[in-house]
């Protein structure tokens, strides 16, 4: 169950309830959904090896962050890029990052959400301040992969406009989204 969205005047944060399980309990959570930040760095961690260690969503199962992610980490208020994450108190839930192309306009995107929180409206709102982000931006296109079984990921990137774009090894899809 979500509640209603309630965003800060002076910010980008967007504050709702939504419910998740959790030890088989029904339990109601405010989630912010807002910009990374240096004290971030220790819980978003955690949280993508959490969604790596399953095994099966993510390319790896452990976070190796590549230069932009290093990047992205160290400089959160660089205009180059966004990096958002999904907050339940001081915990982070989720994230969606954007980083650039070689100047021709793209953003690649990244996003994933802790097992709990999933079908509660956290990926759609991050994605949401994502393409809205990126379209303020000038940006021409999003590109992002996601496997070929992950039938809840292509359905939230669709209902935004991405389409597929190809395939590798039968496993994998781009996608991509014309901003």
């Amino acid at each position: 169950m979500r509640g209603p969205a309630r965003r800060d005047r002076d910010s980008d944060d967007f504050c709702w309830t939504v419910s998740a399980r959790r030890n088989g309990f029904m339990r109601s959570s405010s989630v912010e959904i807002r910009p990374y930040r240096l004290s971030d760095a220790r819980e978003l961690a955690n949280t993508v090896n959490t969604v790596c260690a399953e095994g099966r969503w993510m390319r790896t199962t452990r976070f190796g962050p590549t230069p932009a992610w290093r990047y992205a980490l160290g400089h959160p208020n660089a205009p180059s890029h966004l990096l958002l994450v999904a907050c339940v108190g001081e915990h982070v839930v989720g994230w969606c990052r954007a980083f650039p192309g070689d100047g021709d306009g793209t953003a690649g995107m990244g996003i994933g959400v802790l097992e709990p929180y999933r079908n509660r409206g956290v990926g759609t709102r991050m994605l949401q301040t994502m393409v809205g982000w990126a379209r303020q931006r000038g940006l021409q296109r999003m590109v992002l992969t996601t496997r070929t079984d992950n039938g809840r990921a292509i359905h939230l990137f669709r209902k935004f406009g991405f389409r597929e774009a190809g395939e590798a090894d039968g496993k994998w899809i781009w996608m991509t989204l014309p901003l």
